[in-house]
Formats: C-alpha cells, sequence, structure tokens
C-alpha cells in the first residue's frame, strides 16, 4: 500500500499544485479583464452560445461571476489533464510493479493476489485524497478573494469535483491492468476508455438535441456537479458509485487469473520479421509503431476538430489582453483558442512520453526449475533461473526422511 503510495504522492502533489493555482489565477484574471456588468454581459453572450467553447471545457453556468468562470476552467481542462494522470499512475502502480518482477516477489510473501491488489488500490487512494486536500486548501485560500466568496464547504465540493475524473481513470487504469497482459496494453486499453468518454462528451455539447448523451460519460457526470456554484451532489454520488463498482471488479479479476497474464489475450509469440532489426532504430520503430500510429489518427482527428471550431471562438478572446490563456498561446482572437487547445494536447503527449520512457523492459523469463530459497523465504519453494534440467531440492526443516531401500522421492 505504501510503495503504491509513495510513488504516486510525487505526481499527485505536481497536479494539486497546478489545480489550485490556476484557479486561483482564473479569479483574479476574472476580475481584471470584466469588471463591469457591461463585459460579463457580453461573456454570456459569447461564451453560452459558442459549441466549440462549450466542446473544449463543458458548459458554461454562471459565467458572469468569479466562481461560475473558475469552475468552467477547473472541471473543463483540470479535469481532463487529472483523468489522464489518473490513468497512467495506476497501470504503472499495478501492471508496471507485475510487468518489473516486484509483484512476483511480493506474492511470494504472506499474501494474496486479491491482497496485493487491494493494497495498491488504498496507496492510489491515498495518493488521491493528497490530491483533494490540498487543492481544497488552495480554494479555501482563493475564496477568500474579495470578489471570489465562496465559502469553504464551496471549496471542498469544488475539489472533490476537480478530482473527481481523476478518481474514475485511476480505477478504469486500474480494472485495465488486470484485464491486459502488459503495461502497454493497459495504458492503450485505458487511454481508448478515456477517448471514448471524452467523445461522447463533445458529441453531447454539440447540439441541444445530444445533451443527453452527457450521462452516458463520467465527464459528463463531473460537468453536473457545477463546482463553485450549485455543488450538485447526486452526479458525485454516482461517480463514487462507479469507482466503488471498478475497484471491486480489480480485486476480483486479480484472484481469478494468473500472475503475468491478463484474462485479455497477449501476443507473445509472432512470426519472425527481421528486415528491420539492423539496430537500436528499427527496433525503437518495431516496438513503437502502433502506438505512434494510433496517437496520429488521433492527433490528425482531433486536429481537424479543433480547427473548425477555432473560427467561432474568435470574438471571445478578441478584446483580452491578458490572462493565463492569452499568455499561454501568446496570441489574442481565435489564435488563442488553437493556442490552449495545441497546449493540452501537446501536455498529453508529453505526459505519456514521459511515462512510457520511465516504463521497465518486461522481463525475460527462462527456463525455471524449483528450489529452495532458504536465504529469502525460509521454508518455500520459488522460481530460480538454470540452465540445468529442472530438479528438486528441499530445505533442511523438509527433507524426506531417509530410507536405505528403493529410490528417493521422484
Amino acid at each position: 500500500m505504501w510503495l503504491a503510495a509513495r510513488s504516486t504522492i510525487g505526481g499527485a502533489v505536481i497536479w494539486e499544485a497546478v489545480f489550485g493555482v490556476v484557479t486561483w489565477l482564473e479569479v483574479i484574471q476574472f476580475a481584471k479583464e470584466y469588471p463591469t456588468a457591461a463585459d460579463r454581459a457580453r461573456l454570456v453572450a459569447m461564451m453560452g452560445t459558442n459549441i466549440g467553447i462549450t466542446a473544449l471545457f463543458g458548459p458554461s453556468p454562471d459565467i458572469d461571476t468569479p466562481a461560475g468562470y473558475a469552475a468552467t476552467h477547473a472541471v473543463g481542462v483540470l479535469g481532463i489533464i487529472g483523468a489522464a494522470w489518473g490513468l497512467l499512475a495506476a497501470t504503472r502502480a499495478l501492471r508496471g510493479e507485475e510487468d518489473s518482477g516486484r509483484w512476483e516477489v511480493l506474492l511470494a510473501g504472506a499474501t494474496t493476489p486479491r491482497r496485493a491488489a487491494a493494497a495498491a488500490l488504498a496507496g492510489l487512494g491515498i495518493a488521491w485524497l493528497t490530491l483533494w486536500a490540498v487543492t481544497a486548501a488552495i480554494y479555501a485560500a482563493t475564496g477568500r478573494y474579495h470578489d471570489a466568496r465562496f465559502s469553504v464547504a464551496t471549496a471542498l465540493f469544488a475539489a472533490a469535483a476537480t478530482a473527481a475524473a481523476a478518481a474514475v481513470f485511476l480505477a478504469v487504469g486500474a480494472l485495465c491492468s488486470q484485464l491486459a497482459s502488459t503495461r502497454r496494453q493497459a495504458a492503450a486499453l485505458a487511454g481508448a476508455v478515456f477517448g471514448m468518454a471524452y467523445l461522447v462528451r463533445v458529441i453531447a455539447y454539440s447540439s441541444t438535441s445530444l445533451r443527453w448523451l452527457r450521462w452516458a460519460t463520467p465527464l459528463g457526470w463531473v460537468d453536473e456537479t457545477h463546482p463553485f456554484i450549485r455543488s450538485h451532489w447526486p452526479p458525485l454520488l454516482a461517480i463514487a458509485a462507479t469507482v466503488t463498482v471498478l475497484v471491486v471488479a480489480t480485486i476480483a479479476v486479480a484472484g481469478a487469473r494468473d500472475l503475468n497474464t491478463g484474462i485479455l489475450p497477449g501476443r507473445d509469440t509472432a512470426p519472425a520479421h527481421t528486415r528491420l532489426l539492423t539496430g537500436t532504430t528499427g527496433l525503437a520503430y518495431r516496438l513503437e509503431r502502433g502506438t505512434v500510429l494510433g496517437w496520429g489518427v488521433g492527433l490528425a482527428v482531433g486536429g481537424f476538430v479543433v480547427g473548425l471550431i477555432a473560427k467561432g471562438s474568435a470574438d471571445i478572446w478578441a478584446n483580452q489582453t491578458g490572462g493565463l490563456f492569452v499568455a499561454i498561446a501568446h496570441a489574442r482572437g481565435g489564435a488563442v483558442y488553437l493556442g490552449v487547445s495545441f497546449t493540452i494536447i501537446a501536455f498529453l503527449i508529453a505526459m505519456t512520453a514521459a511515462d512510457r520512457s520511465t516504463q521497465p523492459a518486461k522481463r525475460k523469463r527462462p527456463a525455471a526449475s524449483i528450489t529452495s530459497s532458504p536465504d529469502r523465504l525460509p521454508g518455500r519453494r520459488g522460481w530460480h533461473n538454470d540452465s540445468s534440467y529442472p530438479s528438486q531440492s528441499w530445505p533442511d526443516s523438509e527433507q524426506p526422511p531417509a530410507s536405505s531401500s528403493g529410490p528417493g522421492p521422484p
């Protein structure tokens, strides 16, 4: 449990600081950019009817208040980034440990696969609680700003709503780690679930006749919590129930499969194709071509959609001279939308690349023989790398009785 918590809390602390600081900056920016009622009415007219902004950030209720403005960006942007962090953290803590061989050492002790999975999930839960707690503290401090004026209870709920997507995809990543045979496959499967959830959310907000689709995705549930504004609890309870179901399923599947296998079939062998295997470059291409192709198709489709939406977003930032998003994009008008969109995409790609670069290579499993391990695991039989014919040896405490006639134990 504590190993999973220690390996995940570092990233959680970074993201909780990002979540809190970005929200604080949004509140300050709102007071500077929209100081009058006329400015805020103009903001409502532009963002309330813009399909592109709604698809990117989600709905914008009460956008004419500092709390509503902060909620739009906290849930719409930070929640998406938190979801990506959650699925990567979960696959690293579960399937990543199994691929590296450390999970086998853990299971050699006095534990079971289900108990080990439950302990890892508890560690991930501790990391998520840390994410929520520090985000809530920064939100509460932001609420004391004279133009924000929201209570501590509102800050606590808003922090839970901001981190809700991370909780869901922590659980999704954990379940995919049990279904898949490798961490790469688990991350790809969890990423596909995330992509489908986000796509359904975008479709739901692309037309008023399709708004009902928001209830088909957890990201839509997060939007319906309305943090900083109304603190709508039922969607958050649905998210908690979903996380609970996924956690229970993860623990159940962990005990129903063998070590280093998955429920989904893995591809352990393939026909030899050695044409490109003339060096490290060809090997890297062979190993990563599926991932690169998938990202390429996804980026092409996403870029096409963002480009179609950008033209209608020009008026929102046309008169804006400062703020976080203008600083990120280094532009004004519709270019701000493009800059922010591609910054988010580039950030997600960078997260994935950094995570992949730290993945340990999957350990090869040579021929094994049964032997004792009296130094490390007394009284147990473990797997030992040996090129000789498999033979059986016994710890001193388990030596069979000597016999003067007949062969020994087979």
